[in-house]
């Protein structure tokens, strides 16, 4: 298992070298990485999420709960714990927001999709990864923009309608909600536009993994304390706390759920919270230099961590 998680995320390595060696040799530029990844977020992303929730299974949500209600606390205690760390330091709301929510948001569509649908019995994973992505982004879009919106005061009504307007403009979210339509109301695809949808999935991975490489060298142009903090704290502290959770309080979990859900929060930080934080925060730097680390460490960590959990 070891060695084929390994050769797995091969291709990943190869891919984000390619994207550094791209902009190194002067072939392109890393302003090239940015429109890249912007076009990520808007295009590929959103459909590969939208296509990987019609492929969700209302019945198997039941069975489930465990691990809906584990992933969701995992969340809420790296977000809040973080921000409360943040301010206890003295950091402006503004950046503690911004490194908190890249802590606690996962890549799923670059890193866990690919592991899940690698695996033979992938279809028992479709409606975990649906579930994972969904809490996601409805903690991002309710409290983490909002958060970005509001001053140190007080949150107020027009603050949370301007801020639920904008979030609702989000491809992602746009996505998700969709995706939503189609199962509340129990729609399906054509055979074709699912055949279609389901070419978007290479193009997120390779595109996504040279773009980031592409930008790869200004992580190394500056030294951040608080961003390699968070790079640990994301990609390390959260899988194993993760694992500590289940064990010290025996959730049980079957091992397809306890699979999943550490691979999923082993996962490194998505794109969307870089964007976001170009967009409402006072360092957009620093959110990108921690999906940039991040990314890196996670390559080289998730055969650990896959290894583990079959150990366990």
């Amino acid at each position: 298992m070891l060695l084929t998680s390994f050769t797995l995320f091969s291709p990943v390595l190869v891919l984000f070298v390619m994207g550094y060696l791209i902009v190194r040799s002067g072939y392109l530029s890393s302003h090239v990485g940015d429109i890249l990844i912007e076009y990520l977020m808007k295009v590929p992303i959103p459909i590969v999420t939208f296509f990987a929730m019609t492929k969700f299974v209302w019945e198997d949500v039941a069975g489930s709960l465990t691990f809906v209600f584990t992933y969701t606390a995992i969340h809420f205690l790296f977000l809040f714990g973080s921000l409360l760390l943040l301010t206890l330091l003295g950091y402006p709301k503004n950046r503690s927001v911004t490194i908190a929510s890249c802590i606690f948001f996962p890549n799923l569509v670059f890193f866990a999709l690919p592991i899940f649908l690698s695996l033979p019995n992938h279809q028992q994973y479709m409606h975990l990864f649906v579930l994972g992505l969904i809490i996601s982004v409805v903690i991002f879009s309710l409290i983490v923009v909002p958060l970005y919106k509001v001053d140190s005061q007080s949150l107020s009504l027009s603050v949370l309608w301007q801020s639920a307007k904008e979030t609702l403009k989000m491809p992602l979210v746009i996505a998700v909600i969709a995706g939503v339509f189609m199962l509340v109301f129990k729609l399906h695809l054509p055979i074709f536009v699912e055949r279609l949808m389901s070419k978007f999935g290479a193009i997120v991975g390779t595109t996504g993994v040279i773009a980031l490489g592409m930008n790869i060298d200004v992580q190394f142009k500056q030294y951040d304390w608080s961003v390699w903090v968070a790079v640990i704290a994301k990609t390390c502290l959260m899988p194993l706390m993760t694992i500590g959770f289940v064990k010290f309080f025996r959730i049980d979990l079957s091992h397809t759920d306890f699979f999943a859900l550490v691979i999923m929060l082993a996962c490194p930080t998505a794109g969307i919270a870089a964007m976001t934080a170009k967009q409402l925060s006072d360092h957009p730097q620093t959110a990108f230099n921690i999906t940039i680390g991040s990314t890196m460490l996670s390559v080289m960590l998730f055969p650990v961590w896959i290894a583990l959990v079959n150990y366990l």
